[in-house]
């Protein structure tokens, strides 16, 4: 998919979007897992990639406290909006959050630096997005180059065979591609290198979840 694409498809999805995934029935327990492989210390600063409609934010904020920083990155405007909302409803700290719509190939380490905190690296969470892309490795290597040395790095994405049964539904709803390997670039690129894998809950579907984990080399 292109990302023009996409980013129309997400647009229109945000009205829906927490409905549609069941208000994160299928996912939520693995999601903390991925939280959880971040390891996520009181005053860290966290960047939630493709943030969507902020679903993280909330185990991100219990884990580092009140002198962390969040931010939330996403390409469509629809998903940011509806963050917002949610930000507002949870009575979050805003002072502790930052929202930037951007596109992915629009990251370096110079916008990270003057964006961020960087007394120490931040830490990069990526749930359920990388499959949309055809060319993650390009857009998983570009989020990396941009992050600092001893950045850890934790991504959850869905996983089915080509041919698995109910495959076709998680395509569809996610606009994705659930046959692509996404982790293989955090496998390549990264050191202290973790995957875990967990069952879906859906019976329909024959797939898995997958998060893996790994810290930039310094």
């Amino acid at each position: 998919m292109t990302t023009n694409k996409a980013l129309r498809w997400y647009n229109k999805l945000s009205l829906v979007h927490d409905l549609l995934s069941f208000r994160d029935w299928p996912y939520r327990e693995v999601r903390e897992q991925a939280i959880n492989a971040l390891d996520i210390q009181p005053g860290d600063t966290v960047i939630d990639m493709f943030c969507g409609t902020g679903i993280n934010f909330g185990s991100i904020l219990d884990g580092m406290g009140q002198h962390g920083h969040l931010l939330g990155i996403d390409g469509s405007a629809g998903m940011l909006a509806r963050a917002r909302q949610r930000i507002q409803k949870a009575g979050w700290n805003q002072a502790q959050i930052t929202l930037l719509e951007k596109d992915v190939f629009d990251l370096s380490p110079d916008f990270v630096a003057e964006i961020l905190p960087l007394e120490q690296p931040p830490k990069v969470l990526i749930t359920l997005a990388l499959g949309i892309f055809a060319n993650y490795e390009a857009v998983f290597t570009k989020i990396f180059n941009a992050m600092p040395a001893a950045t850890r790095f934790a991504i959850l994405e869905g996983y089915c065979g080509a041919d698995s049964r109910g495959a076709w539904l998680l395509n569809f709803i996610g606009h994705s591609d659930c046959s692509r390997p996404v982790w293989e670039p955090v496998k390549a690129l990264t050191d202290e290198y973790q995957e875990l894998w967990y069952p879906t809950k859906f019976k329909y579907i024959k797939g898995s979840f997958i998060v893996a984990s790994g810290v930039k080399r310094c």
